[in-house]
């Protein structure tokens, strides 16, 4: 199967399987919130359920992240890229950066492919270290360090 054929693949699975990640995770929250109920704020337990829920969360939001990128079909679109950096910002934790994003409140609208603007960003964050995303005119500038890169979102 070559990339392009599982690239087609993924982006067919990546709802059914956003689907039952969105229903594992809402039980899963559910239960942790019933299972809060009638704990003394200084319960022990209490603090192990926060520790679970914040893992649960943070799982939820690399899921998302990661199915954005799968279930993306090349193609542009206009869309608030500073949303989608937002969105994604957990899988580009994944390499190991602390991401931070600068990007005005009200978004930024652009002709963007998600899905390769998405890819691009994960290749250039790889590594470790504080990365900070800032949008400036066409494209995402990447600053790491005293390093920089520019990936451009419009066509």
């Amino acid at each position: 199967m070559n990339e392009a054929d599982q690239r087609h693949l993924l982006s067919r699975l990546a709802p059914a399987v956003q689907h039952d990640v969105n229903n594992l995770m809402t039980v899963t929250l559910a239960t942790l919130e019933l299972m809060r109920h009638g704990l003394a704020p200084d319960d022990a337990s209490l603090r192990r359920i926060e520790r679970i829920e914040a893992a649960s969360r943070r799982l939820e939001a690399l899921m998302r992240g990661f199915l954005t990128l799968a279930r993306a079909v090349p193609e542009q679109a206009m869309m608030d890229v500073a949303r989608l950096l937002h969105r994604i910002a957990p899988l580009l934790g994944l390499s190991g950066a602390t991401v931070t994003i600068e990007a005005p409140a009200d978004g930024v609208e652009a002709a963007c492919d998600a899905g390769l603007l998405t890819s691009a960003l994960v290749e250039t964050v790889g590594g470790r270290g504080e990365v900070t995303l800032r949008l400036e005119g066409e494209g995402v500038m990447v600053v790491r360090g005293g390093n920089s890169a520019m990936v451009k979102f419009v066509a």
